[in-house]
């Protein structure tokens, strides 16, 4: 549903949530293209490497930051830190996926 809401984004189609309050004058149509900025060093590649928390608890919630509804495989949450620990962060995924916080599809991970 994801990918359909953001084809129709895409398009210009906008689906209001609340519509009295988002679009209290009911205003139908399409909406105007907006170009957004995106700084150079806001991109993912170009943050600094983040330690491995020698915590467990610390551990879930660095990894349950980096989850998105975008699947990404385990390398690329590896790559994430500066020790790239793969196994670990396995077992984290693992363990968040049985509380339903996680999901595994066939490209990789994302938030539950």
């Amino acid at each position: 549903m994801n990918a359909r809401r953001a084809a129709e984004a895409a398009q210009g189609l906008v689906r209001w949530l609340r519509p009295a309050h988002q679009n209290p004058a009911g205003a139908t149509g399409v909406q105007a293209a907006v170009e957004l900025e995106v700084e150079a060093d806001a991109t993912p590649a170009a943050t600094a490497p983040l330690a491995w928390p020698k915590i467990l608890r610390e551990q879930i919630a660095a990894v349950r930051a980096l989850l998105t509804a975008t699947p990404q495989p385990v390398e690329r949450f590896a790559a994430r830190f500066a020790q790239k620990p793969a196994k670990a962060l396995s077992a984290v995924l693992a363990a968040l996926a049985d509380l339903g916080l996680a999901v595994e599809t066939q490209t990789g991970w994302r938030a539950g």
